[in-house]
């Protein structure tokens, strides 16, 4: 298996669909320097910047893990994406769909350390996803169960 980091751009659009818009992620564990408090807290108790930096930390950490290197996790400061951007170029909106893969992608980047199952982002993107199927077209429409 291989691992890279990914852009921050990557990091700002989940972050952005995350703290924003109808279907915004609650209760998550809390990051590991939080830990003497109690397991779980509002996603809100942190801000967008903290919580985009503990994804990409354990990027980093993962990409360090699978090819025993040590790097320095650049700084990161959160900036909300446009239509699914944070360049100039013009882009389509992202969907859920989107959110949904670009979770599924960062997961399977972060995933190589030992501390990945317990951590804050595993948690957090979990969370992303839900609320991202949640916010797929026609989800509110859908049944909940059927009757015999």
């Amino acid at each position: 298996m291989s691992a890279y980091v990914v852009s921050k751009a990557h990091i700002d659009a989940i972050v952005t669909f995350a703290v924003g818009g109808k279907r915004r992620v609650g209760t998550v564990k809390r990051m590991a320097e939080d830990a003497d408090h109690s397991k779980y807290v509002s996603s809100s108790d942190y801000t967008p910047s903290q919580i985009g930096a503990a994804l990409w930390a354990e990027n980093h950490a993962s990409v360090d893990y699978r090819y025993k290197d040590i790097t320095p996790v650049p700084v990161y400061f959160f900036r909300p994406t446009c239509n699914g951007s944070t360049s100039t170029k013009p882009t389509r909106m992202l969907t859920p769909l989107d959110i949904i893969k670009l979770c599924q992608s960062l997961k399977y980047q972060s995933c190589e350390h030992p501390g990945w199952d317990a951590s804050f982002a595993h948690n957090f993107l979990d969370r992303v996803i839900s609320a991202a199927i949640g916010a797929l077209p026609g989800y509110d429409n859908a049944f909940w169960g059927i009757d015999d």
